[in-house]
């Protein structure tokens, strides 16, 4: 090729302008692992922040230079991510059951607020303030969720024995239970009435014991707060060991409905089902 040729299609341009779009996208893929580096070790996450990032954000910006969508989704991602943690380490997401932490991280993915100093101290200073409340919510979310069509669910308070029906697979938990959050949510209910330090690795709940348990063909797995019985059925009957939790559970009820559950209330879960229990056949 001549220089004539090299000239009057602008090839030195070319090849140059082709070395500068490779730097480019070169710093970028390094400051985006970076920054993925960096958000990991703050939120305790251990995937990238662009998880939370829409595909259609992703196109929008390489397609119709549309970066404040991407940039935006970005932002509410990483914010979200920080909301979270700092929850966990404050030690209130103990405190709050399934529903409750759903429910914030529901808000968290629709708008999560930028994390300021101020907003922050403010938010988990009336988390702290209301973390008796938010405890007693947490507790009588887990008895509101017991089938009431059991016999051996009482109506008005917790007793040792708790049924969940069509909680297991042959592999674990059933996909559309949610009882291994419920079991979790008693399990942080119970740490904190000890006074014990909060679980924060769900590998450690009991409730992970139990679907290891399942998966090995187990009908029966224990630690020291509880009993797991496990059936072909798929239903799972929990026991609480100590008379002394239990008790503790029910005052907590009681300060909640006052000293009985109010009548329209009995009436209410008295009318969800028949009193029955199936007729449990032990896995071997």
């Amino acid at each position: 090729m001549s220089d004539e040729i090299v000239r009057r299609i602008g090839l030195d341009e070319i090849l140059a302008n082709r070395q500068a779009i490779m730097e480019k996208i070169e710093q970028a893929v390094t400051a985006i692992r970076e920054a993925n580096e960096i958000y990991k070790q703050t939120s305790g996450k251990d995937h990238s922040s662009f998880f939370g990032v829409s595909d259609n954000a992703i196109r929008g910006m390489l397609r119709f230079n549309e970066s404040e969508r991407f940039l935006e989704e970005s932002r509410n991602a990483v914010d979200s991510a920080l909301w979270e943690m700092l929850l966990r380490v404050s030690g209130i997401q103990e405190l709050m059951n399934a529903s409750m932490l759903a429910d914030f991280r529901e808000q968290l993915k629709k708008d999560a607020p930028v994390p300021t100093r101020e907003l922050v101290v403010d938010t988990f200073a009336s988390l702290h303030k209301n973390r008796k409340e938010t405890f007693k919510e947490g507790v009588v979310g887990v008895f509101e969720g017991l089938e009431r069509r059991f016999k051996r669910h009482d109506p008005y308070q917790f007793s040792d024995l708790l049924i969940f029906d069509g909680a297991l697979s042959p592999h674990g938990y059933a996909s559309y239970d949610k009882s291994e959050d419920e079991i979790a949510d008693l399990e942080r209910i119970i740490h904190v009435m000890r006074g014990n330090d909060p679980v924060q690795d769900r590998r450690d709940f009991f409730g992970s014991a139990i679907g290891l348990a399942r998966r090995q063909g187990e009908s029966f797995v224990e630690n020291n707060e509880f009993e797991a019985r496990l059936f072909k059925n798929g239903n799972l009957h929990l026991k609480i060991k100590d008379k002394a939790i239990i008790a503790s559970l029910n005052q907590i009820l009681a300060s909640h409905y006052g000293a009985a559950i109010p009548e329209d209330t009995r009436r209410t879960r008295a009318s969800r089902g028949p009193a029955t229990e199936p007729s449990p056949s032990m896995t071997m």
